[in-house]
């Protein structure tokens, strides 16, 4: 791959590598703001559970919320990019029976992509943390 060819690319329509790269976490943090930041945050609790560190994490871990569905906390499912992706893709039909189905079923890859990059982020800087 020719990279001066590619910078060259970027300088020609007006964009640096550092520019797509501020777009891009651009795009990550309206996504997460669009879908999420109505039920949840990423350092605190709201209608739902706090999203930090989620990756890894089991659901029903987060000790001090207790909303979630019996079927989530009892799903067996350790978050990963993957499982996140299927989640996010249609929650009810991924754990039939959890509480998330309003915001559910996004269907755009490039916007699960998304959210899923922002939360990876711990980006917090959307929190309304009261």
């Amino acid at each position: 791959m020719n990279h001066k060819f590619i910078g060259a690319v970027f300088v020609a329509i007006g964009m640096t590598p550092t520019t797509f790269a501020d777009e891009a976490t651009q795009a990550n943090k309206d996504a997460f703001q669009l879908r999420c930041i109505a039920c949840h945050a990423i350092t605190c609790n709201k209608i739902g559970p706090r999203l930090g560190d989620l990756i890894g994490r089991t659901p029903g871990a987060v000790e001090d919320f207790s909303g979630y569905s019996d079927e989530l906390k009892n799903s067996g499912i350790v978050w990963s990019e993957e499982n996140l992706n299927i989640f996010l893709q249609d929650p009810n039909a991924f754990v039939p029976g959890t509480l998330m189905v309003s915001a559910g079923k996004i269907e755009s890859q490039e916007e699960r992509d998304n959210i899923i990059a922002f939360l990876k982020s711990g980006d917090d800087s959307l929190d309304l943390c009261f």
